[in-house]
Formats: structure tokens, C-alpha cells, sequence
């Protein structure tokens, strides 16, 4: 079963060339990759190719998505947001946050960031959103 088996695993797979074990992480985590992929590409067929690169690095490199200390989910979201701008980050993690309903924590995790910072960024766009009315305090 597709859950049954750690991302750890996977990855070890991956690095002996098992095509299933890719796909199994493509299953896993393709949604949310083409989702941050989509932040940060000017159109949805960009957001695609940069997933399928993302995933063909994973094919290519598996060592580099291994958790350590940040999660293989982490490590797949930061290679789709590629080098994303300062903004974009913001927006990231905003995004993140409010639409994907993710702690500060994992946000912090996936952008390689202080869980602070985060909810400085986050709270920064929320008030640019709403046109500088810091109506937060």
C-alpha cells in the first residue's frame, strides 16, 4: 500500500531505480508540488513542467529529498517554489497558512525558516492584502 511505506523507504527505493517506488511518491506528493509549483510559474502548463522536473530530480537525486531534518514533503515544496522571490515567498507562506490550514511550524519547515519569521511574513501579506489597513493588532 501506497501508505504503508515511509517516504524514507521510498526514497531508498528510488535511489536502487525502483519506478513504483517514484510513482508512489508522485502520488503522494504531486498535488501539493504543482500547487506551490503554481505560485511562482506565470501559467498552469509552467507550474506542470516545473512538477515533473521536480520529480525527475527526485529520480535523479533521491539523497537530496531524504527528511534529515526537514521533511521529504519540505524538500519537495521548496524545489518546486525553485528561486522564488521574496514576495513570492510571502505569498507562499501565506497561502500555505490560511488556505492549506498549516501551522506556522510546518510552514516554517517547508520554507526553511524561523517559525517567528513565518508568522511575520504571514502577517506582513495579510496586511498588504488589505490594502496597509493594519486592522490586525
Amino acid at each position: 500500500m501506497t501508505h504503508d511505506i515511509s517516504d524514507s523507504a521510498l526514497l531508498a527505493l528510488v535511489a536502487r531505480l525502483d519506478r513504483d517506488a517514484l510513482s508512489k511518491l508522485f502520488h503522494r506528493y504531486a498535488a501539493v508540488v504543482l500547487v506551490a509549483a503554481g505560485w511562482t510559474e506565470q501559467n498552469a502548463t509552467d507550474a506542470e513542467q516545473r512538477t515533473v522536473h521536480v520529480f525527475l530530480d527526485v529520480w535523479k537525486r533521491p539523497e537530496a529529498y531524504t527528511a534529515g531534518d526537514d521533511s521529504t514533503r519540505s524538500h519537495l515544496i521548496r524545489s518546486a517554489l525553485g528561486d522564488a522571490t521574496e514576495p513570492e515567498v510571502r505569498l507562499a507562506a501565506l497561502r500555505l497558512a490560511e488556505l492549506e490550514g498549516w501551522t506556522y511550524h510546518d510552514v516554517a519547515e517547508v520554507l526553511a525558516r524561523p517559525t517567528r519569521h513565518v508568522a511575520v511574513l504571514i502577517r506582513e501579506k495579510l496586511v498588504a492584502l488589505r490594502g496597509g489597513d493594519d486592522t490586525l493588532k
